[in-house]
């Protein structure tokens, strides 16, 4: 889609569209290597498509096909070596309130074969956890909600495919089971990871970060009641980290808030609309629905993140508005200049939106 970027100019960027399969199996999929031959493969569901062509897949547990009007029992996927034998396994988080699960990578011998599947987290609520690193150990911990608290399961290395630990940060305020909207980031410059949601943001203690209640800073961090992930960015190059989120993961809205200055070191945000329910609300005319993911990247190489988001095409059926509008995938460019922050999107993909990842 072109895009008027500076008077008269316009800058065409275009994707090569490569789809892999036509069936449903998952609300989610990842990409990093599985064989160990430097390239990133894809995980989708059930299935690892082998790099670098696609074209050939292998089963990672039996494919069942999903029904379309119902949720996939796969949500989201990431890749990593948790048991430490040099290989990336699978971990899989399914539809809120169920266990999440490692499937463990069997080597080149037996990656013909289903791969051994470990329980890992018994109860996984948010509609975007996390798997980042949280408390600064230089591994990965489970952001996301349990039970109604917000909070993080970490891994016992030693013994890495056993039950992992919840680690609640907040009282119990939160849905059992659902939730949009969640990140970490480092709000306040401290150096420390922080949580962040629709409402707020938790500020990890010097000490105690396992253990105790992480202090609750109450503001607005949406306008509505929550998107996908969230994330901490100096988006307009000041110094100080601001948030990046959509609105409403079944509705409308994109937007950034920027941290200005508060009483003492309390940080204040000043929202910011990037596209809202009608074409008026974005400089660009741009509008969909249902932003159930958000992704942040360079996707130009100049250094700067963009955001890569779409609609979730058929997230909740007939309910969702807009929900024969058609599929879509955008990028917005992050542009900074004299005049402040500008985001320019780009159409990436009319045929397929996103999911939950």
């Amino acid at each position: 889609m072109p895009v008027m970027a500076k008077g008269n100019e316009h800058v065409v960027h275009s994707f090569e569209r490569k789809q892999l399969t036509g069936t449903y199996f998952s609300e989610g999929a990842n990409a990093a290597d599985v064989n160990g031959d430097g390239v990133a493969d894809i995980v989708y569901g059930p299935y690892w498509f082998e790099a670098p062509v696609y074209s050939t897949k292998h089963e990672i547990y039996p494919p069942v096909p999903q029904n379309m009007d119902r949720y996939a029992d796969n949500f989201f996927s990431w890749l990593y070596d948790f048991n430490g034998d040099g290989r990336n396994d699978v971990f899989v988080v399914g539809f809120p309130g169920t266990p999440a699960y490692v499937y463990e990578n069997p080597g080149e011998s037996g990656l013909g074969q289903h791969w051994p599947k470990h329980q890992v987290f018994d109860w996984v609520s948010n509609e975007s956890p996390q798997l980042l690193d949280i408390v600064g150990d230089a591994k990965p911990e489970l952001i996301c909600t349990r039970d109604g608290f917000f909070g993080f399961a970490t891994v016992d290395w030693e013994h890495p495919l056993n039950a992992w630990d919840f680690h609640p940060i907040s009282e119990q305020i939160v849905s059992k089971k659902f939730g949009h909207g969640l990140g970490i980031g480092d709000v306040n410059g401290d150096g420390r990871q922080d949580l962040i949601h629709s409402k707020g943001w938790f500020e990890q203690p010097m000490t105690g970060a396992l253990s105790s209640r992480w202090f609750h800073h109450e503001v607005s961090l949406s306008e509505g009641y929550g998107g996908a992930e969230m994330y901490v960015y100096d988006v307009d190059g000041d110094g100080d980290n601001d948030i990046i989120t959509s609105h409403r993961a079944h509705d409308f809205g994109l937007a950034w808030y920027e941290q200005i200055p508060g009483d003492g070191n309390e940080p204040r945000f000043k929202h910011h609309l990037i596209m809202g329910e009608h074409p008026s609300e974005n400089k660009y005319g741009i509008v969909f629905s249902e932003l159930h993911s958000v992704a942040l990247a360079d996707m130009d190489g100049d250094g700067l993140k963009d955001i890569v988001t779409g609609k979730t095409y058929w997230s909740h059926h007939r309910q969702s508005p807009q929900w024969d509008a058609g599929a879509v995938v955008y990028w917005f460019k992050l542009n900074r200049s004299s005049d402040g922050v500008d985001w320019v999107p780009y159409k990436a993909d009319g045929e397929a939106g996103i999911g939950r990842q």
